[in-house]
């Protein structure tokens, strides 16, 4: 069981992950955008935004999010082995961690 209803608890997520690219090839740009919003009544300034490939940080961004503010945010990556590859935004732990990744 999680409890979700805490009084005076911030949440911020990340909504949504997608691949801006229709073809996906090594030694070629790929752009990821990923949905931030900031379920909370406070301000979030200065929140670590981190781009993992397969479980290794390769790009991160601070960003700010209003009180009950929405942003997207582009990363680009260049994939230099062909095969599946794990991607992962990823948000600093809070109360809610699952929707942190």
């Amino acid at each position: 069981m999680l409890d979700v209803g805490q009084e005076r608890s911030e949440n911020v997520a990340v909504t949504a992950v997608r691949l801006l690219d229709p073809l996906i090839t090594v030694r070629r740009d790929l752009a990821i955008e990923a949905d931030l919003r900031n379920f909370g009544s406070q301000p979030k300034s200065q929140q670590v935004v981190e781009l993992l490939v397969d479980g290794n940080q390769v790009a991160s961004e601070l960003v700010d999010l209003e009180r009950e503010g929405r942003l997207s945010l582009a990363f680009h990556h260049r994939f230099d082995v062909a095969g599946s590859h794990l991607l992962e935004v990823r948000l600093a732990p809070d109360l809610l961690d699952e929707d942190n990744h």
